[in-house]
């Protein structure tokens, strides 16, 4: 198994209320010239999780960070009419994902929870994921506060948010 240091949630950035499948996220994906989806869970609107790639595969869904990470997708993202970044998620999809973190932490303890954004010039997961998830301290397993992570994701991921690649979905 690889090894695991981050959980990176993200968004298919897609409009509020559209169904969206692992079938057409992999689709996408190669049609971009991946080797097929690169997140490795996704989940639906009605909360049900769907594995994509497997786990002991490199993802494919944040530049700089795929050889260590595990990469969570929610359905949505973005407002009805497509023109704004919006938290969209259902409360199925809140669960759900709060379950499938808790249960990636338990399997990977080193792991700290992410939001895309913190590695790209983008809105993606479209909500704040150290409000809404914590943040561990990945050596430690301690709680730490919002600006104490901040400060260590700071000094831990120098330049991330360079890496401003657009890896906008196609709707």
């Amino acid at each position: 198994m690889r090894k695991i240091n981050r959980i990176i949630i993200h968004c298919t950035a897609t409009l509020e209320g559209r169904e969206v499948t692992v079938k057409d996220i992999d689709r996408w994906h190669r049609d971009r010239g991946f080797a097929g989806i690169g997140y490795h869970y996704v989940i639906y609107l009605d909360g049900t999780v769907h594995e994509g790639r497997p786990l002991e595969r490199v993802g494919a869904h944040c530049r700089g960070q795929n050889a260590h990470s595990i990469g969570i997708v929610y359905v949505g993202g973005l407002t009805s009419d497509g023109t704004t970044p919006k938290d969209t998620r259902t409360d199925a999809q809140r669960a759900a994902l709060h379950t499938l973190v808790s249960r990636l932490r338990e399997q990977f303890p080193a792991a700290t929870v992410h939001g895309h954004r913190e590695f790209a010039a983008k809105a993606c997961p479209c909500f704040n994921v150290i409000e809404e998830h914590g943040f561990r301290d990945g050596r430690t397993g301690e709680q730490v506060s919002e600006t104490g992570a901040q400060e260590h994701r700071r000094h831990k991921v120098v330049g991330a948010t360079a890496l401003a690649v657009d890896m906008r979905r196609q709707n």
